[in-house]
């Protein structure tokens, strides 16, 4: 099976979409033109939706999630989960990360739904050791057309026919020296 891991704001809406939305209709935050470009995905991988957007956390149930979504424009039956929420670092005080987020539910679901391949649409960068299947779109950082791009439709495409290690283990002490490696080089060079 494949996994689009799907984020919502700077995906599925950009600036100008969300100064024009209102709480009163979820709907008015996702702007048609994006929801439409992940369905060609969708369509064109048979991949599955698990949520990884924050607004996950806005619907207790799966169904609920599930009649969102299908609200929003998504077929409820392609939305199989979410990840769960606020894997952080060894410490609490440190960053939830959403690449442990999606790795943690990689760990508990990768084989129960037989995972052969992975792609993640977002507009953040914590996707840890997962960076290499992220399509990093826009987001808030330009006003217009920040979601998805059609050049990202055909690059997430593609990444699905691209064979990876999904069982593959997140190393956190690797990331941690590496981390620190890159700040002492960082403050060595300056």
């Amino acid at each position: 099976m494949k996994i689009l891991f799907l984020d919502v704001d700077g995906v599925l809406n950009d600036e100008q979409t969300c100064k024009r939305a209102t709480w009163k209709d979820d709907r008015t935050f996702f702007r048609p033109l994006y929801v439409e470009r992940v369905n060609r995905i969708l369509a064109a991988t048979g991949a599955k939706l698990v949520i990884s957007s924050s607004w996950r956390v806005r619907y207790s149930t799966l169904e609920e999630l599930k009649a969102a979504f299908h609200k929003f424009g998504f077929d409820p039956d392609l939305v199989i989960d979410k990840t769960p929420t606020g894997y952080r670092g060894r410490r609490m005080s440190e960053t939830t990360y959403r690449g442990l987020e999606i790795q943690h539910w990689l760990s508990d679901n990768a084989e129960n739904h037989d995972v052969e391949s992975i792609v993640i649409l977002d507009d953040d960068q914590d996707m840890l050791h997962l960076d290499h299947r992220l399509i990093r779109t826009e987001g808030f950082r330009v006003p217009l057309d920040g979601g998805i791009s059609e050049a990202q439709v055909a690059e997430a495409i593609a990444l699905f026919n691209t064979p990876d290690d999904v069982h593959k283990r997140f190393d956190w002490d690797q990331f941690v020296d590496n981390r620190q490696a890159h700040l002492n080089y960082l403050k060595d060079k300056s």
